[in-house]
């Protein structure tokens, strides 16, 4: 049987994976550098389950991505400010 999963919009945080997961025992969620939130739901949980834990855990969520982006900017060769030149364009990189 195929994982059922969701992608769901959260404010303060963004984009959240939502996926069941037939050996879960509870439920659990993961920041994951250059992935982002995944939360992983017991095959008997319930999204609307997950929405209310994701709820719950909002104010450490919002803390853990703050390290979480910390650590990745260690690993970025480039930034905001990175011009990338073609023949005929400047690149700019934008990061959201």
């Amino acid at each position: 049987m195929a994982a059922e999963s969701r992608i769901i919009e959260v404010e303060d945080i963004g984009t959240i994976e939502l996926k069941k997961n037939d050996k879960a025992r509870r439920l659990s969620i993961r920041i994951v550098p250059f992935k982002g939130v995944q939360v992983t739901i017991p095959r008997r949980g319930s999204f609307a389950e997950a929405e209310r834990f994701i709820g719950e855990k909002k104010t450490w969520i919002i803390k853990s991505i703050e390290k979480i982006r910390k650590h990745e900017s260690k690993f970025r060769i480039i930034d905001e400010h990175t011009q990338v030149q073609t023949r005929n364009h400047t690149l700019k990189i934008i990061f959201e």
